[in-house]
């Protein structure tokens, strides 16, 4: 089917139909032609290829064919965007030099199709005699996204893209590779809690939203992943304030979909739409989020990722609506260990952490397992944990240590305090994030009563969080935080010396359907962060914490009624600011064993 003819232009939209594909015309003109090399009786873009021949110096048509014929399939293969229907016209990019021979040469060909002012290679609508960026349009079957984004031309600024339910993706052949951008056209989807200037930051709220204005700035840990070169693709869903239920508790708007087994399964908290987009969509490569009290660590258990709550204080969080300045980090998700290596290793650097131990490749000397961790697991589970703890021994060679965090608190403890750490932790981590929630939105709360004269719709777990949170008095707040800072001194005393890490089973035992709703009051509570949890170590220590899928396990869904495969997944705690050698580590580890390299997207991540 000819390219000129199978392709149509939505009225107004900017959605182009190029063979059963849509693609999104850029706005900004990437440059003007003197005049148009196509032939056309409309106005109706036309899907063109810029071929880069500006090193040629002497021309024939055979050489030309030749390369082009190499050139676009090396082109193809690299880049997503790029289709066949663009590649039957061609614009050359030529230097001047080479432009003056080719008009010397070969005074038949129309001038416009070898000109030195075109932009990059690859694929562009070109329209009369202007040149458009093109953008393919992905759907969101997940509806991970609450938007996609544009960004304004060569600027840092950014747009809401008009293709609702689609997310406008850019050619990575657009991207200028330089060594101080290592992360150049990589696609990153942004939790919506993160400021993005030019947009409006609704924590999937529509009362946050409806008074937010467009922010000024964007948070700092975005901004560094653009001046690495980064392209933001979208915002992500998030649990409303970026807080905790289950996926039934949803009611404002649909609950990302976690792309595994049976897709029916519960995304687990708050960065669910950031972890969904990495386990569902190929065309994506990284996805930020954000942990408070588990909210990347669960996500990217029960979604069969990987991804990282960094040290407290490892990344700023400016620019981020919190949850607990105590509690909260900025983190990130990726299909491979080597993708998260790759983003973590340049995104924290140059901030000031003067803890972090940096050096390469540092080799563990103690493993810990506590024993408290993994009682209500099922054996395959514990055989998939086993295996990659064997794994993980052989590496650092050394065998793990069963340990009890609870007998050693007994004996270590700070003075004055229960000879129980489950009594001694039973609120702490509720209370602080409980308080400083309400708080922290009391003046969100003001502002729109003023605004709108009504109080603002949020969900119902929303509304039972910031009412047990007005009832916490500033006394019970400063025992809490006293008590986060004497385990936390506990846990560098005597648990995470030196090279210790510790590993820990991730995500749900079992599997969390996400039509079950938090009916009762204990288990509205479940969420709000009562109780000794395996997350407490590394949120109430500011402690870094990894999570790798390491296996799958049959369940038999009650929705399909066949088996399906849900996502086996280790967290590994290190000590606080061990960050970069710990993945470091992870990453040799998971070489050596000759695991596949990246999981797949999709309801099985193998």
């Amino acid at each position: 089917m000819d390219s000129l003819t199978s392709h149509s232009e939505h009225s107004g939209s900017g959605i182009i139909d190029i063979e059963g594909l849509k693609y999104l015309r850029g706005e900004v003109v990437a440059t003007r032609l003197s005049s148009s090399p196509i032939s056309r009786k409309d106005s109706s873009p036309v899907p063109v290829t810029v071929i880069d021949i500006s090193d040629f110096t002497s021309f024939d048509s055979t050489t030309i064919q030749n390369y082009c014929k190499t050139r676009l399939a090396y082109l193809l293969l690299k880049d997503d965007v790029l289709h066949e229907a663009f590649t039957k016209h061609l614009l050359f990019k030529t230097s001047s030099e080479a432009e003056s021979i080719w008009k010397r040469t070969h005074p038949e060909l129309d001038p416009p199709h070898f000109q030195s002012d075109l932009p990059r290679e690859g694929p562009y609508l070109l329209i009369g005699t202007t040149l458009h960026k093109v953008f393919k349009l992905y759907p969101d079957v997940y509806n991970a996204f609450v938007y996609g984004t544009l960004q304004s031309g060569d600027t840092q600024i950014f747009e809401k893209s008009p293709t609702a339910g689609y997310i406008p993706v850019p050619s990575r052949l657009f991207v200028d590779e330089r060594a101080d951008r290592p992360l150049a056209g990589k696609r990153v989807a942004v939790k919506d809690i993160y400021d993005i200037k030019g947009l409006v930051t609704g924590a999937s709220s529509q009362a946050y939203t409806r008074l937010s204005k467009p922010a000024l700035t964007t948070a700092r840990c975005v901004q560094t992943l653009l001046d690495l070169g980064a392209v933001i693709v979208g915002k992500a869903k998030t649990v409303q304030f970026a807080s905790g239920m289950t996926a039934g508790d949803w009611t404002e708007t649909v609950c990302p979909t976690n792309p595994r087994g049976d897709q029916y399964l519960d995304p687990n908290c708050s960065s669910s739409g950031s972890a969904a987009s990495i386990a569902g969509y190929e065309w994506l490569d990284y996805a930020v989020g954000s942990d408070s009290l588990g909210s990347m660590t669960g996500p990217a258990a029960d979604c069969g990722i990987f991804g990282i709550r960094p040290t407290t204080g490892m990344l700023s969080n400016d620019g981020a609506l919190p949850v607990s300045v105590h509690l909260d980090t900025p983190g990130c998700f990726a299909r491979s260990i080597n993708d998260l290596s790759l983003l973590t290793s340049r995104w924290f650097n140059g901030l000031d952490m003067s803890h972090s131990i940096s050096p390469p490749q540092i080799i563990p000397t103690r493993i810990l397992m506590p024993k408290e961790a993994i009682q209500v697991f099922v054996r395959i589970q514990l055989d998939a944990f086993g295996g990659f703890l064997a794994e993980l021994e052989r590496y650092c060679g050394v065998k793990s240590t069963s340990f009890s965090v609870a007998d050693r608190w007994k004996s270590k403890r700070p003075p004055g305090t229960s000879p129980s750490v489950e009594k001694y932790l039973a609120t702490t981590v509720a209370h602080i994030q409980l308080h400083d929630s309400y708080h922290n939105n009391l003046k969100f709360r003001t502002d729109y009563m003023a605004a709108f004269d009504e109080k603002p719709s949020v969900e119902p777990m929303i509304q039972f969080k910031w009412d047990i949170g007005s009832k916490l008095s500033d006394e019970e707040y400063q025992q809490a935080c006293e008590e986060k800072r004497n385990f936390k001194e506990f846990l560098e005393r005597e648990v995470f010396t030196d090279r210790t890490i510790m590993i820990l089973p991730g995500g749900y035992p079992g599997p969390s359907y996400r039509d079950e709703v938090s009916r009762t009051y204990e288990e509205r509570k479940k969420w709000q962060g009562y109780g000794l949890q395996n997350t407490t170590f590394s949120v109430l220590g500011g402690l870094p914490a990894v999570v790798l899928p390491v296996g799958e396990r049959i369940y038999r869904s009650k929705f399909t009624g066949k088996d399906e495969k849900q996502p086996i997944s280790v967290m590994i705690v290190g000590p606080r600011g061990s960050d970069k050698w710990l993945i470091d580590c992870l990453q040799r580890v998971w070489k050596d064993s000759k695991r596949p390299s990246s999981v797949k997207v999709g309801t099985s991540m193998f």
